[in-house]
């Protein structure tokens, strides 16, 4: 149990995930209605399983399926349960509560694998990290999650925005009260500054939240990673272009005979379009690469740009091109490569895309290392296609896609203005991070205070690298980062009153 002396919450959320909402209002002075206290008590004695493997374990919060229509009662088609773990070894009394919420992923990020408990032995502060509602064993109606997993469409309408971030406001205020992605931080310090004094945003998507194929951010992402690149390795940048180039001749020339085996393809390709489509499948590995450019991973980055380089003069642009797909294959391993696009998958994080997450992919100008990479490879306009994301939410959903773009953007508070005018909020990019030009431009205001929002690039780093524990093979802009994000946090606590 803790006192009630715990009154500030900094909200930290690590990815690319957007939680947007069709108008930006004030949360309400009520808080959300939480399930009876004894039945969360009852709850937090069931046993998770620990599919993480976290240190300290983890247990169940009993939550809601939907915040807006919870009327108290505890059941399958009221509740679920929601996993979380919670460390308070360094916490003192008028301490801040550390809140981290997991995004995407198959299994929870433990505390233990975040820069969370290194804070919060600094601040005295608790830490805790909920899992994302519909992945991992965070699953409402008794649904099991996997990469896979294809739900009947109607159990999916929970997964919402309001849900999602009333989830964390649910945990934190019991926590206060009894004892996806980067985005939902500034989200949720625009929306609920009563509970989250402070955020920090890493890699978060603003700009990057578009339909148009014709936007003039499209080929942001993919461009980026080009850069990066031929920063990076003229040398091994040009190989590379060199190798693309030789395959799409052979595309071109309808030769698709060795294509299966070169790259451990699933399936053989056998047209033009196939052909482009096993060319975007490895751009996608080279951009992905760059991404997760972690020393947990094996600095998938680095790695292959060494390989590269270390290649024999002669060796063949299918050589060259499959060190992408060796390398990717050593942190995300696959029996083989799927290049096949699946319209109709009904997964979760899909959902999540078609109905308010209109997520930038990586597309590429004809100038980049690996050619054209277009939207209108996946469009079709015999079936009335017009934002990115309608083959898949079409096919899967039987609806068409949010529309994103500068409007929606601001509906969600996440355009400049709003963000320059929010107290507390950090916004952090990895220079390393295809996601970084889909993000918000650093902007530079008059009179700048400690409490001043502001946006952070991060030297050496991949997507979500600065919330991540420290790591010895960390760069010095990684170490950095995390010295200025602690003496923020100071900064922003030192002016409480707590």
């Amino acid at each position: 149990m803790l006192p009630q002396s715990i009154i500030t919450a900094l909200a930290v959320f690590g990815s690319a995930l957007v939680q947007a909402i069709p108008v930006l209002q004030p949360r309400q002075s009520a808080p959300p209605k939480s399930p009876p206290d004894l039945a969360i008590q009852q709850t937090l004695n069931i046993s998770t399983g620990n599919p993480s493997k976290c240190g300290t374990g983890t247990r169940y919060f009993l939550q809601p399926i939907d915040h807006a229509t919870y009327d108290g009662t505890v059941g399958d088609n009221s509740t679920f349960y929601q996993q979380f773990e919670i460390i308070d070894e360094y916490f003192k009394p008028g301490g801040p509560i550390l809140f981290f919420q997991s995004t995407e992923n198959a299994n929870m990020n433990c505390l233990e694998q975040l820069a969370g408990p290194a804070w919060a032995e600094r601040l005295g502060a608790l830490v805790v990290v909920l899992e994302h509602r519909y992945f991992g064993i965070s699953c409402p109606y008794g649904l099991n999650y996997t990469e896979s997993a294809t739900w009947p469409v109607p159990l999916l309408t929970p997964l919402t925005l309001d849900n999602v971030l009333l989830d964390s406001i649910t945990l934190v205020e019991w926590v206060q009260r009894s004892s996806y992605g980067g985005t939902l931080a500034a989200i949720a310090r625009i929306r609920y500054p009563e509970t989250f004094f402070g955020s920090i945003a890493s890699s978060l998507l603003t700009t990057g939240l578009v339909s148009d194929p014709n936007a003039p951010n499209v080929f942001a992402w993919g461009d980026y990673a080009n850069q990066v690149y031929n920063d990076f390795s003229y040398e091994a940048s040009q190989r590379i272009r060199s190798a693309m180039s030789a395959l799409r001749s052979q595309i071109s020339s309808g030769n698709f005979s060795n294509l299966q085996q070169a790259f451990n393809l699933c399936t053989a390709p056998s047209s033009q379009r196939d052909g482009d489509l096993v060319a975007y499948v490895l751009m996608e590995q080279y951009t992905e690469n760059l991404q997760n450019d972690l020393s947990a991973f094996g600095s998938p980055f680095q790695t292959l740009i060494n390989a590269t380089l270390s290649l024999p003069q002669n060796a063949s642009y299918l050589e060259v091109l499959n060190l992408a797909n060796q390398i990717h294959n050593t942190f995300q391993p696959v029996p083989c490569v799927d290049w096949e696009p699946h319209f109709e998958a009904v997964s979760p994080y899909q959902y999540l895309q078609c109905t308010y997450f209109p997520q930038l992919d990586g597309y590429t100008a004809n100038s980049s290392i690996w050619g054209l990479n277009s939207p209108s490879l996946f469009l079709n306009s015999s079936n009335g296609d017009q934002s990115l994301l309608d083959p898949w939410c079409k096919a899967a959903f039987n609806i068409s896609s949010v529309q994103g773009g500068p409007a929606y953007q601001a509906s969600l508070g996440l355009d400049t203005n709003t963000l320059q005018k929010t107290s507390r909020l950090l916004l952090t990019g990895g220079l390393l991070d295809p996601v970084t030009p889909a993000g918000t431009s650093p902007w530079y205001g008059d009179q700048p205070t400690m409490e001043s929002s502001r946006v952070y690039l991060v030297q050496g780093a991949g997507h979500t690298a600065d919330i991540v524990a420290e790591d010895p093979a960390d760069s010095d802009g990684l170490k950095e980062a995390k010295i200025a994000y602690l003496e923020m946090m100071k900064a922003w606590l030192a002016g409480t009153d707590m």
